[in-house]
């Protein structure tokens, strides 16, 4: 995925300006997005129950319509945890805010997760002291999964969205479905874009 290398806000518009390189002419307006799913246990075909959060942050490149996912990362919790050496034995998802926040001005997140689950992780988010730029955590209804599946797959078959094929949510992507017995099949990587697509089709970018 070719990244930017400047952006710049338009606070009155709600959008950033994204320019890449070899490309220092024609600037481009993103609407920018992300998607989050808190920690939860999952388990793929073939492989053993793990456990994974999972955040992506995508523009939506406001002249063709598609959908770039820019930024991914997979967490356990949302600050930093230390070993008695006080070495971070596992990393948080809280620096990865701030990293966003300077890079493309995003601070939108959709998810949709069970209360006691959402409640946790976002407490922990509006308490933690490293994350500078607070993000908006944005609950988005998914009341069928297999609803929330299918728009992922349209975007996906539609070529409306763009994604790393070597990035874990490239790698899972083909292995999301809902199997006969209803059940949601979907790794965390997954679940995050479902969200972030999803809000998107519910609250589209309007201009001001």
């Amino acid at each position: 995925m070719n990244k930017p290398s400047k952006s710049y806000p338009n606070f009155d518009k709600g959008t950033s300006t994204l320019v890449f390189k070899g490309e220092e002419d024609n600037p481009r307006e993103f609407y920018m997005i992300g998607g989050i799913c808190w920690p939860v246990q999952y388990e793929l075909p073939d492989q053993p129950p793990d456990v994974l959060g999972y955040a992506i942050l995508a523009g939506k490149d406001l002249e063709t319509g598609i959908v770039y996912v820019f930024e991914q990362k997979d967490f356990v919790t949302i600050e930093h945890i230390f070993n008695e050496k006080q070495i971070v034995a596992y990393h948080g998802l809280a620096p990865w805010f701030n990293t966003i926040w300077a890079r493309y001005y995003a601070n939108r997140f959709y998810f949709n997760q069970s209360d006691e689950i959402s409640r946790k992780y976002r407490l922990d988010v509006i308490r933690s002291e490293m994350i500078t730029s607070r993000p908006q955590m944005i609950e988005v209804p998914m009341p069928d999964i297999k609803d929330a599946l299918h728009t992922v797959w349209r975007y996906a078959k539609t070529k409306g969205v763009k994604i790393d094929a070597d990035s874990l949510l490239g790698v899972h992507l083909p292995l999301a479905k809902v199997d006969k017995h209803k059940r949601n099949i979907a790794s965390p990587p997954v679940h995050a874009l479902a969200c972030m697509l999803v809000g998107l089709d519910r609250f589209p970018y309007r201009k001001p």
